[in-house]
């Protein structure tokens, strides 16, 4: 950890010291996970590691505090929290969930992205507030898991952040959609053993076979998410074919050979 690093952490401490979210985790413990979703996937860019964490500074309406900030961490952590500031005051309403149109709400939120790293930082945020939607009152519990699943979810898709799309799925279906999630869980987990022996088995037949060709294949495979099976059961039952325990899905898995 760098000095700099260190000294925005103590900063953060101090700032942050007493609050507490509706959750009941404390605002710094929610800044330090923002700031480690960057890392994890590779953000190295101290400006933009120290804007994570300082995210939820533009909360206060003191501008001595963000004087102090370009004073202490520069102009570029200024620029960052203040785009992120006049990025996440944008709100995009959803009407109509089921009839959302995605293309039109994930452009929109890519073109008012000024800078990349903006959108980086909101995008770790949201996944991470994702983990506590369950403390909001209701109509902002169903608000904020529609934006989570209907809005995010595909924008990090999109931007191949792969793993927030994943969690953010799987956090907003679990709260819009908290029979199926469950049922679907369970089928997975009874499938998930027969599945992934399947799959190894087919994995080592075509390596063995690549192998032989002089190719060397990088192969991997995986189950798919609860929200995926969801989404393709509601094919299925919109041509009255779905079982009511979801045996009749097969396509549950997939694999990649590279």
């Amino acid at each position: 950890m760098t000095k700099r690093i260190k000294k925005s952490e103590q900063y953060a401490q101090k700032i942050f010291n007493g609050m507490i979210r509706r959750s009941g985790e404390t605002m710094y413990r929610h800044a330090l996970n923002v700031r480690r979703r960057l890392e994890d996937i590779g953000v190295q860019d101290e400006d933009v590691l120290i804007a994570a964490l300082l995210h939820d500074i533009n909360k206060f309406s003191d501008e001595n505090i963000h004087n102090e900030i370009k004073k202490l961490f520069g102009q570029k952590v200024s620029d960052l929290l203040k785009t992120h500031q006049k990025f996440h005051d944008t709100d995009i309403k959803i009407k109509s969930p089921s009839n959302v149109n995605r293309d039109y709400i994930i452009q929109t939120y890519v073109n008012m992205a000024e800078d990349p790293n903006v959108l980086l930082i909101l995008l770790a945020d949201k996944t991470e507030n994702s983990r506590t939607i369950y403390a909001l009152g209701k109509e902002s519990r169903k608000k904020a898991s529609e934006k989570a699943l209907y809005v995010y979810a595909p924008i990090c898709r999109l931007v191949g952040l792969f793993g927030f799309s994943m969690e953010l799925e799987k956090n907003g279906f679990m709260i819009l959609f908290p029979s199926e999630y469950f049922k679907i869980k369970k089928f997975i987990k009874d499938k998930s053993v027969l599945t992934k022996n399947m799959l190894e088995n087919i994995r080592e037949l075509i390596y063995e076979y690549l192998e032989k060709n002089d190719i060397k294949p990088r192969i991997s495979y995986r189950i798919k998410t609860e929200y995926s099976i969801f989404e393709k059961s509601l094919r299925y039952k919109k041509e009255g074919k779905l079982k009511a325990d979801y045996a009749n899905l097969y396509d549950i898995a997939a694999m990649r050979v590279l």
